[in-house]
């Protein structure tokens, strides 16, 4: 018997500012996003800070959108989004490692292209 689940994609754009003085909208936004059998686009270019209780909120996200049979992907996140996502170790847990490994090879490779004086 066939599943009659349908896949839903939904997209929510960050603002620049993800820190606990943010976060109970953040997490009124994320909350009304939860949906079985969705996928969750985070928007996350604009990014420029983010604190302990924002990346907190985001993985308890994901861990919620797990239990409900759906997924988050990120789209364009920040580099201050990733750096402060490795830092605190959780990279791995917001799905984001990948996106890291391709930040520090797009670096290398500017780094390599950089005159020797």
């Amino acid at each position: 018997m066939g599943s009659n689940a349908v896949d839903t994609n939904l997209s929510i754009e960050i603002d620049r500012y993800v820190t606990i003085g943010e976060i109970n909208a953040l997490k009124t936004t994320l909350s009304a996003s939860l949906v079985s059998n969705s996928t969750v686009v985070i928007q996350a270019k604009h990014v420029q800070t983010i604190d302990s209780a924002g990346l907190q909120l985001f993985v308890a996200f994901a861990n919620t959108l797990k239990g409900l049979n759906s997924s988050l992907q990120w789209q364009d996140p920040s580099r201050e989004l990733l750096e402060a996502a490795e830092l605190l170790g959780l990279a791995e847990a917001l799905g984001l490692e990948s996106r890291l490994e391709e930040e520090k090879e797009e670096e290398k490779e500017e780094d390599d292209l950089l005159p020797v004086f």
